[in-house]
């Protein structure tokens, strides 16, 4: 969806999310997540974020980016 000048994309998984890492016993690290969150800095500042949020059953990923307007 469009927000102002903000293309906001959100996906659901309706999996095990964040509790698969107990169930598989090896923990993650968030390095890609960190990672993710240092690309969108470097290319749009403050003008992008990521979110991860638990649901009941899985995860949403909400990604927000700048609506770039072409010549």
């Amino acid at each position: 969806s469009e927000q102002g000048h903000r293309l906001t994309i959100t996906i659901e998984d309706d999996g095990m999310g964040s509790a698969a890492q107990k169930h598989s016993g090896r923990p993650g690290s968030g390095m890609a997540l960190d990672n993710i969150r240092a690309r969108l800095h470097t290319r749009y500042g403050e003008n992008a974020s990521i979110a991860l949020e638990p649901l009941p059953a899985g995860t949403r990923v909400t990604l927000q980016l700048p609506q770039e307007i072409l010549p």
